[in-house]
């Protein structure tokens, strides 16, 4: 059986994106979403969570977009001189040189989570803003979080691996202009290296008794997809259960003043509202479910 969740990103970042997902889950194929809980439309994906009960919500753990939840004092390893969260890179760099204290990480990943549970929301996974849990030194707070807060599923950035990625991208770099080859080389190599986290994540989580699918789909995408690169993608899932994470919405200030994946979103917001998309899925008996389906 081929089980697909439709995941999007970014649930409370801005109200334009909030209004994507809801019409991506009611007109489309989105079966679930996933909740910044330090972000200004918190609030209303709340409301609109409730308004749409089959939906499943899931919390998206945040350490490098807008202001943490707790006092810049508790968390002054994760913060900038303006008491923003690092920038990704920033914040990479600093993880992997052991430059965040993981006490402080655990304490503001675990507010998000508690702001999420006390408005209401039953969690069905978690994952993060730019897969940061994937990062070795993260993917024992997001199993320990998962296991605290009983929530019973976290993704796994298996998209590829390592000898299909190698020849994937050989053959796409052959018939790809040469002004487009740089960013399918650095596609590539970030899903080759998520693969590999991912693989080390699922392993782990999976040992713990977390839900985690088989499979990914979303790196190769890009961002700003269309509707023949979804159908493409929904055409060669393969068996098993396989999470498509997307970013669609309606770009607004809100969210240019949050992060430079703005223009783009309604693109995606297309392809996956798309009837011709739903068509694939019934042709190629694609079951969609969400996390909560894998636990059950």
């Amino acid at each position: 059986m081929k089980q697909l969740i439709v995941n999007a990103d970014d649930f409370g970042i801005s109200e334009g994106v909030n209004r994507g997902i809801v019409e991506a889950h009611r007109q489309g194929i989105l079966t679930s979403t996933t909740l910044m809980a330090n972000m200004p439309a918190f609030e209303q994906a709340i409301a609109l969570s409730s308004e749409n009960p089959d939906l499943g919500v899931g919390i998206h753990l945040n350490l490098t977009a807008g202001v943490p939840l707790l006092p810049t004092s508790e968390v002054s390893t994760l913060v900038s001189e303006d008491g923003r969260f690092l920038r990704m890179g920033v914040a990479l760099r600093q993880l992997t040189l052991g430059r965040l204290d993981l006490q402080q990480v655990e304490a503001e990943l675990g507010a998000q989570v508690e702001k999420s549970l006390a408005a209401g929301i039953v969690p069905t996974h978690l994952d993060s803003h730019h897969h940061l849990h994937t990062h070795p030194a993260l993917q024992p707070t997001a199993i320990s979080l998962a296991l605290r807060h009983g929530i019973g599923g976290v993704r796994s950035t298996i998209e590829l691996g390592l000898a299909d990625g190698v020849g994937q991208a050989g053959m796409l770099l052959r018939g790809t202009r040469e002004g487009e080859r740089e960013t399918v080389r650095g596609r590539y190599l970030k899903g080759i290296v998520l693969s590999l986290l991912g693989r080390m994540l699922q392993a782990k989580a999976r040992r713990a008794g977390l839900a985690t699918p088989s499979h990914f789909r979303g790196i190769l995408l890009g961002m700003a997809f269309g509707p023949t690169a979804l159908h493409r993608a929904l055409r060669s899932l393969p068996e098993g259960a396989t999470e498509l994470m997307c970013h669609p919405g309606y770009p607004d200030d809100a969210l240019k003043r949050e992060t430079s994946y703005s223009s783009g979103r309604d693109s995606e917001l297309r392809a996956l509202t798309d009837p011709v998309s739903r068509e694939i899925l019934n042709e190629r008996d694609i079951h969609l479910v969400r996390y909560s389906d894998l636990t059950r």
